[in-house]
Order: structure tokens, then C-alpha cells, then sequence
């Protein structure tokens, strides 16, 4: 999978799919800023690829106005997607990383939405994040962890050979940002890389997965398995509900 948020102006999820992409996830926010491309490309993605929105925390703004900012946009757009929101925890733009407001916007997606993701590195969350995070392991994990510098098309197969620091209270990932150094125009986005992606098995087989699995593209003990045909799980919403990134 990749994701992509203004800073990719055009994405074809069509030309992604047919060079072996099965998700995305899109930004939706930056803080209480709707991402200015996240309409545009909400909407072509829409039943071509399954797609997950996420909100690029700010500490310094209020975590629940921002959850539910995140839940209105996507409402007002469509829909809430077919993959778990995310909050995106960087250091990036933050002066301040607490424990407990990150938990009071993490919990308040989850119960808007049913569901939830924490995206973020290692040593983000294990330095940067300050308080008790014990809480987090209930929630699945988008972890960023770059092996390779560069990116060539063997490192497909090298790169589960080198699989990412997961941060405590985590054991597991659900999903693996493994590079941004993807060549974009290949997949039929704008710009010169993108972010690449593989999803746990856990994950495929809750979010992507059909009843027909094909040959292992990258030999046995696979991270992930790609697939050409896929089956959306479509999840319900509840009854009630300075850009500089």
C-alpha cells in the first residue's frame, strides 16, 4: 500500500492497483486544517482502492476537537473509508508530545469511527512521547522504519529481512512504512517518491483479503502476500457521532 496526502498533487489509484498496490491511506488533517488534496483524492480513490484516513496530531490544539474534525471531514466527503483512521504521531511540528492527550484523541477516533490506528516511529514514541503509554497496546500500530537509504526493486525481497524497532508497549505492527523513496510516477502518482507500505498478515486478512490467495511474490515467509482481486470489509459508522507539513 502507500499513502499520500497534498503533497502528492495527482494519484491514479487505477495504474497503482495494476502495479500490485491493494490500499492507501490519505491525509485528511493536519491538526484542525483539512489537507487540501484530501477531497480530490478521497474521492478517485473511492472503490478502486480501500482507504484509510489519517490526521496529523498537534499536540498544541485540542485532541478531541481534532478527532472529530477528522470524523466530520470524512462524513462531509463521503464517508468514513474501509480501513481504520489513524492518528499520526511525529515529532515533527511538535514541541510537546503528551501521553494523555494523544490516548483522549486516540480513544474519542475510536469511538467515532469504531475504529483506530497509531502511526509513528520508534524513537518518536519511545523519546519524544512523554507519560504513561501502557494504554497504546490496545490499539494496532502503523510503524515508520526505513532499512534502505535508496530504493531498487530487489528490495523487496531484502527488506523482510530487516523488519522495524517496535516501541513498548507494542510487540507487533500491523502495518510497515518500510520506505518514502518508492518511485511515484510508477504507481501513478505526482512527484518523485512516495511512501511504501506492507501490511501484517493480520491485517490483509481482516481489511484485504479474499477467499482465493496468489503465489507469494517474494518467496516463503512472506511479510505480506499481494493479491489482484480483493474484497472490501466496509465498516459502520456510529449512529452520533497554519498547514505546515
Amino acid at each position: 500500500g502507500y499513502d499520500i496526502s497534498k503533497w502528492q498533487l495527482t494519484a491514479d489509484p487505477v495504474i497503482a492497483k495494476g502495479q500490485g498496490m491493494l490500499y492507501t491511506f490519505i491525509r485528511a488533517l493536519y491538526g484542525l486544517s483539512v489537507d487540501t488534496k484530501f477531497p480530490l483524492h478521497w474521492g478517485t480513490h473511492k472503490d478502486i482502492l480501500p482507504r484509510g484516513p489519517y490526521l496529523y496530531y498537534l499536540d498544541s490544539l485540542d485532541p478531541y476537537q481534532q478527532a472529530q474534525k477528522l470524523y466530520e471531514t470524512c462524513l462531509q466527503n463521503g464517508g468514513i473509508g474501509e480501513m481504520p483512521p489513524v492518528v499520526d504521531i511525529e515529532g515533527i511540528n511538535n514541541l510537546t508530545l503528551n501521553a494523555y492527550k494523544i490516548r483522549q484523541c486516540v480513544e474519542r477516533v475510536s469511538g467515532l469511527f469504531g475504529d483506530v490506528m497509531i502511526y509513528t516511529g520508534y524513537y518518536v514514541w519511545r523519546d519524544e512521547v512523554k507519560g504513561d503509554k501502557a494504554w497504546a497496546s490496545a490499539y494496532k500500530l502503523w510503524i515508520a522504519g526505513y532499512p534502505f537509504s535508496d530504493w531498487k526493486p530487489e528490495y523487496f525481497e531484502l527488506v523482510k529481512n530487516y523488519p522495524p524497532l517496535i516501541p513498548a508497549p507494542w510487540t507487533k505492527y500491523h502495518v510497515w512504512q518500510f520506505t518514502s523513496k518508492l518511485p511515484a510516477s510508477q504507481y501513478g502518482v505526482s512527484g518523485t517518491y512516495l511512501d511504501g507500505n506492507y501490511a501484517s498478515q493480520e491485517f490483509y486478512e481482516t481489511y484485504l483479503a479474499d477467499e482465493t490467495p496468489p503465489p507469494d511474490p517474494i518467496g516463503e515467509e512472506p511479510i505480506m502476500q499481494f493479491k489482484t482481486k480483493i474484497k472490501y470489509k466496509i465498516r459502520s459508522s456510529p449512529a452520533t457521532p497554519g498547514d505546515t507539513n
